[in-house]
Order: C-alpha cells, then structure tokens, then sequence
C-alpha cells in the first residue's frame, strides 16, 4: 500500500522508467532475441532462456507489479525466527523504494545490520559493488562462529 501511495504521486516517472520499460524489453527481447537468446546465455538452461522471451506485454507488466510492487518484504521478514542474523544494504538516494522503510525495518529486528550506500539509488549491486561485497564480507565474518537452528 505504501509503494502505490508513493508511486500515485510520481506516476508519470515511474510509469515510464519501470511499465513502459518493462513493456518494451519484453516486445524488443522476444522479437529481436528471441531466437537469439538460447545461444547467447550458454550458462543457463535453454529452456530458461526461452521462458526469457516468451512473456507478452501484459503477463511481463502484470509480473512486475505483482511480484514487485504488490509484495511487502516485512512479511518475509517477521517469519525468519528472530535468532536469525539479517543484513541490509541499501542506498540512501533511492527513490524507488525509499531507505526510510528499511531504516524501520531494521530498527524493529534485534540483531539485524543496516549498510547505507551514500549516493547510491535503487541499484546498489550494480552502482558499489565493492562496497556491497564488502559490507557482506565484513557481516558474514561478524556471524560466522554464530549457530542457529532452521528448523525453528
């Protein structure tokens, strides 16, 4: 609910960078790559470079905001059992899912980490990937001698 609040007021932004794009991706990757597509990504399946192509213009934008926008990661959060260690990394300039939610997300799980990317927007992986691989090393040494059971 509140991504749709936050996206209603950017509508036309936001419509344009993610369901036009989206859209045009899918009619652009599936008629041009299609047939393409199998012999460029060697390192998948051939059936999963098929599946790439074969979405249409609504069941790829349907996909996008179901799966993305219509999910809320709190959820997923909360069913972790609270002994299991979480971090987050996320940029401070993102606009697209705004760092507020997840400083309060983290706020509210006893142990979790929060790595803020200063400068960095809705795409911390590809924009600092040093400083995610980093964040992620300097956590999971910090975990390491930690044992927690799963099964909880």
């Amino acid at each position: 609910q509140g991504a749709v609040r936050w996206h209603r007021s950017r509508l036309r932004g936001w419509f344009i960078t993610n369901m036009v794009l989206t859209a045009l991706a899918c009619m652009t990757t599936r008629r041009l790559l299609g047939p393409l597509l199998p012999l460029v990504l060697r390192d998948i399946p051939r059936e999963v470079a098929r599946d790439l192509v074969e979405h249409n213009f609504m069941s790829s934008t349907t996909s996008l905001w179901s799966v993305l926008y219509r999910h809320d990661p709190a959820e997923d959060l909360q069913s972790l059992p609270a002994h299991v260690p979480v971090l987050f990394i996320h940029g401070d300039e993102d606009a697209t899912a705004p760092i507020e939610a997840v400083r309060r997300l983290a706020m509210n799980r006893p142990g979790s980490r929060l790595v803020e990317l200063a400068g960095v927007d809705h795409h911390p992986w590809l924009r600092s990937p040093g400083e995610c691989a980093d964040a992620m090393a300097v956590w999971v040494a910090s975990v390491e001698g930690l044992r927690w059971d799963y099964a909880e």
